[in-house]
């Protein structure tokens, strides 16, 4: 791993702050976070979708925190609607075809917001609300969230499963 440590004139501050943030601080920058991703889906589905609807009200009802995993939630709604034409689809990590394509764009983002969190003073392993000992980018995989939708858009608009009803 090659990251931009050194470049950063503030890294020992910094990190130091990112490791003494308070647990009520996380929460709320996760709840920033959820929010931000349920309303990047929104701008994905069709302005006439009932399930465009509901997850704007979802949105309003998501706390510091999302003790009521109102991101999976909302998730769940808007992969049975993103892409009607494809029924079945199911998100696969592991899979080819348009997931293969999904987690391109998903390693683009996270190689990109992992060096910018590092060339801006931060450490990418500690992150707001992903925590695993094994993984060395929480915190991009935290703040990735918001962008995923993102990809979604790009990959829809560059291949075979553009859909006139999905907004580009």
């Amino acid at each position: 791993m090659q990251l931009p440590t050194s470049d950063n004139t503030e890294v020992v501050r910094r990190l130091k702050g990112q490791i003494e943030m308070t647990k009520p601080t996380r929460k709320r920058l996760w709840q920033q976070i959820v929010r931000a991703k349920a309303l990047a889906q929104v701008r994905n589905l069709p302005e006439d979708s009932p399930q465009r609807h509901r997850l704007m009200s979802m949105v309003r009802q998501v706390r510091s925190g999302d003790p009521s995993y109102l991101e999976a939630q909302a998730a769940k709604i808007y992969w049975s609607s993103w892409l009607p034409e494809l029924s079945g689809f199911r998100r696969n990590p592991s899979g080819d075809g348009l997931n293969a394509l999904l987690n391109y764009g998903y390693a683009v983002l996270r190689a990109g917001l992992a060096r910018s969190l590092v060339g801006s003073g931060l450490h990418p392993a500690l992150g707001l609300h992903h925590s695993n000992r094994s993984n060395a980018f929480c915190l991009a995989d935290g703040l990735i969230e918001p962008l995923r939708p993102i990809v979604y858009r790009v990959v829809v608009k560059s291949c075979v499963w553009h859909s006139p009803r999905n907004p580009g």
